[in-house]
C-alpha cells in the first residue's frame, strides 16, 4: 500500500436492501463518528423500495457518497461499491450493524506498522437493536495475536474452529467480511461472486486470505454485529438447496483459484456438510412440506455436478477419519437423515 506522507483514504462500502430507517441511521452515525479523519463512506442501494431510496439521499454529505442500482443482490452491490471507491484500503459494513468508533483508526495504524495485506478485528454479537456503538466491551487487551492466514482460512470454513479468534462468551472474529479491512490492491483481485445469496462472504475469505502473504490480527472489538431476526441469514428462504449448491460452488471455485484445495479439502468438506445442514434446517421450517420431499431436496446438493466436481476432488486429496464419515453422511445423503430426526419432526 502506498500512501506517501499524506493519511491514507479508507473506503466504507456498505450495501443497503430495504433496511429501516433507524437502522440505517444509527449505522451512518456509527461510520461519521470515526476518530479517523479520511474516510469515504459509500452506500449502495440495491434496490431497495422508494421510500428507503429516498432516505438514503438524505444522508449524502461531503463524506458519503449514495449510488442507485437495479438489486443485483449483496456481492453486486459490495462490487460497485468498490468500483466507485478511491481509498488505499478497503472495508465493508452491513446496513443493520455498527463501527466501532476506533476501528478505522486502529487498522490505519497497523498498516502503517507492517506490510500487511489484510489487518482483523472482533466483533461483539448483540441482539440489542439499540446498541451504543460506544459501549466498552471489556475482555479485550488489544494486543496482536499470532496466526498465519492459512489458520484463519480454516477457520473461516470451519466456523466453530478453536484458536484465538474465538473469545468466551458471544465475540469472535466474524466468519466472513466484517471487521476485516483489506488494501486496495488485494480488495481488487477479490471481487464478491455473482448470484451467491448465502455465503458468498466466505468465498471472499477463502479468495482474500488465500492471497495473502502477512495479516494482523488485533485482539480489539471493532465491530458490533447486531443479530436481526429479519436477516437472510435468520430467515427461511424459499431458494435455500439452490442456495447451497451455489455457496458450495463459490467457495469450492474460489479455493482452486488461490491454489487451496488440497492443504484445506477437508476444512472445504466440513463446510459442504455446514451448507446442506443449513438447507435442512431451513426446509424443516417449511411444515407443510412432506418430509420425504424435504430429504430428497436436501440430497440433491450433493448430487449437484458442479459442486460434486468440489467435492470428489476434496475427498480424493482428504485424508483421515474426516473422509470416512463424509462419504457416509455428507456424501451418501446430504446429512438429511440426522439433521431431519433431529429437526424435522413436524
Amino acid at each position: 500500500m502506498s500512501t506517501g506522507e499524506a493519511l491514507p483514504r479508507v473506503s466504507v462500502i456498505v450495501p443497503v436492501y430495504n433496511t429501516s430507517e433507524d437502522a440505517l441511521q444509527r449505522c451512518h452515525n456509527s461510520l461519521l463518528a470515526q476518530a479517523y479523519p479520511n474516510q469515504e463512506i459509500i452506500l449502495v442501494d440495491d434496490g431497495s423500495n422508494p421510500q428507503i431510496a429516498a432516505f438514503l439521499d438524505t444522508l449524502e454529505g461531503p463524506q458519503t457518497q449514495v449510488i442507485h442500482q437495479e438489486n443485483g443482490g449483496i456481492s453486486s452491490a459490495r462490487n460497485t461499491g468498490l468500483a466507485a471507491s478511491t481509498g488505499d484500503i478497503v472495508t465493508y459494513v452491513d446496513s443493520d450493524d455498527l463501527l466501532a468508533p476506533c476501528a478505522i483508526e486502529q487498522a490505519v495504524s497497523l498498516f502503517q506498522s507492517g506490510s500487511y495485506d489484510m489487518v482483523i478485528g472482533f466483533a461483539h454479537f448483540s441482539n440489542n437493536l439499540q446498541q451504543d456503538p460506544n459501549e466498552h466491551i471489556e475482555g479485550y487487551s488489544g494486543q496482536l495475536i499470532d496466526v498465519t492466514p492459512d489458520a484463519l482460512l480454516s477457520y473461516h470454513l470451519q466456523g466453530s474452529l478453536p484458536g484465538p479468534w474465538l473469545k468466551s462468551g458471544i465475540d469472535n472474529v466474524k466468519v466472513g467480511v466484517l471487521a476485516h479491512f483489506v488494501t486496495r490492491e488485494l480488495a481488487l483481485r477479490c471481487p464478491f461472486p455473482l448470484g451467491v445469496a448465502v455465503s458468498e462472504d466466505t468465498a471472499w475469505c477463502v479468495r482474500a486470505l488465500g492471497s495473502c502473504k502477512n495479516i494482523a490480527l488485533v485482539d480489539s472489538c471493532w465491530y458490533f454485529y447486531l443479530q436481526n431476526p429479519l436477516s437472510i441469514t435468520h430467515t427461511s428462504r424459499p431458494n435455500c438447496v439452490n442456495d447451497a449448491k451455489a455457496a458450495i460452488c463459490a467457495i469450492g471455485k474460489a479455493l482452486d483459484e488461490v491454489g487451496k484445495t488440497s492443504s484445506h479439502a477437508a476444512d472445504y468438506l466440513v463446510r459442504a456438510f455446514g451448507e446442506s445442514n443449513r438447507a435442512a434446517r431451513c426446509l424443516a421450517t417449511h411444515k407443510a412440506m412432506p418430509l420425504g420431499e424435504s430429504m430428497r431436496l436436501v440430497r440433491s446438493i450433493m448430487k449437484d455436478p458442479d459442486a460434486r466436481t468440489y467435492i470428489d476432488h476434496c475427498l480424493q486429496v482428504s485424508n483421515g477419519g474426516i473422509k470416512t464419515m463424509l462419504k457416509k453422511i455428507l456424501c451418501d445423503t446430504g446429512l438429511s437423515v440426522p439433521v431431519f430426526r433431529l429437526i424435522g419432526k413436524r
